[in-house]
């Protein structure tokens, strides 16, 4: 279960973050918690096992830069601790409950919890839908409505619709 923390708090910082602020959030944590390694004569750091995290406060998640994100990543690493967050329930669940089983926990909303799903799990029936992809498909098929989004994409692609979002990801922010 260890990538799959790495991938929930990864996908908790993305919440309102830039690409660089994220990157910088996740390379404080594996700094201050991680274990320091060497590849190629440079010197890293591996994001922190759940061991490692448990003695985090939600200072030292502020002290990483995670901003209002903190107590967030704090409160998801006492779910952890506690029990109250399993990361296999999710493999028995349905792509629906284990969505609202997700955002059931502070600081996971519906876009967080598909890109857990997505990339955590290899759930390619759940996607992400940002301002990129919004863009794209009210430009080409003059929806508007998340909820049109899902229901066409799902429509269309069925349980690869996850796949092929990322497409549209890809082309609206990099290939235009």
């Amino acid at each position: 279960n260890e990538p799959k923390l790495e991938v929930v708090m990864s996908y908790i910082i993305s919440a309102n973050n830039g690409v660089l602020q994220i990157k910088n959030c996740l390379d404080n944590i594996s700094y201050m918690f991680g274990d320091r390694v060497l590849f190629r004569g440079k010197e890293y750091y591996l994001f922190p096992s759940f061991d490692k995290l448990k003695s985090a406060s939600v200072s030292d998640f502020r002290n990483c830069k995670a901003g209002f994100r903190d107590k967030y990543l704090y409160d998801f690493v006492q779910c952890v601790l506690n029990g109250s967050f399993d990361f296999d329930i999710i493999n028995d669940m349905d792509s629906s409950s284990a969505l609202k089983y997700l955002m059931s926990f502070k600081g996971i909303g519906e876009k967080v919890a598909s890109c857990i799903l997505l990339f955590g799990y290899h759930r390619f029936d759940v996607f992400p839908i940002d301002t990129w992809v919004k863009k794209y498909m009210h430009e080409k098929y003059g929806f508007d409505k998340v909820s049109d989004i899902r229901n066409f994409m799902f429509d269309k692609y069925s349980f690869n619709c996850g796949l092929f979002i990322q497409y549209i990801f890809h082309y609206n922010r990099n290939v235009r």
